[in-house]
């Protein structure tokens, strides 16, 4: 998170909400942009702690990691301003990538093995972070597909 002068919310625009679709990640960091561009300084603070909780049920999980792939597509068409056909292309070209990662197995048991050093239960948490990064990586690119179709829908290109 962060703080900012009235002033300099307003001069930036405030947050930006999305065009023809409210943005449903990924504002934030724009936000930021937004104010620095405008000659706003920023300053991190790593003793402030924004805790991201992931959820404990798979449902609850596969959510919200689509809405964070809705948003990537979001901030594709909307931040930078990718056209239709580009927007298409790098979501295909994602496709690509996710599926080569999850197919080839090394990817993502070496993403596996790295946060399973970080775990108290090492080798034990081989498995579930192999499991739950390949469904991460599948629930992401579902929501990348689904902030594409949106875009598609929308049109205005």
């Amino acid at each position: 998170g962060f703080s900012c002068r009235r002033q300099a919310a307003l001069d930036a625009g405030l947050q930006p909400e999305g065009g023809v679709v409210p943005l449903v990640a990924g504002e934030d960091g724009w936000f930021g942009e937004r104010l620095q561009a405008r000659g706003f300084r920023k300053v991190f603070d790593r003793s402030l702690v924004a805790t991201h909780v992931a959820p404990a049920q798979w449902r609850s999980f596969w959510a919200q990691r689509v809405g964070r792939g809705q948003g990537t597509a979001q901030m594709w068409r909307q931040r930078e301003h990718n056209s239709l056909v580009v927007l298409v292309l790098r979501t295909v070209t994602q496709t690509l990538i996710n599926a080569a990662g999850i197919l080839l197995l090394l990817p993502a048991a070496r993403r596996a093995w790295l946060l399973s050093r970080l775990s108290p239960c090492r080798n034990q948490d081989l498995l579930p972070f192999f499991v739950a990064g390949n469904v991460e990586a599948l629930a992401n690119l579902a929501g990348i597909w689904h902030g594409c179709i949106e875009a598609v829908r929308a049109g205005d290109d």
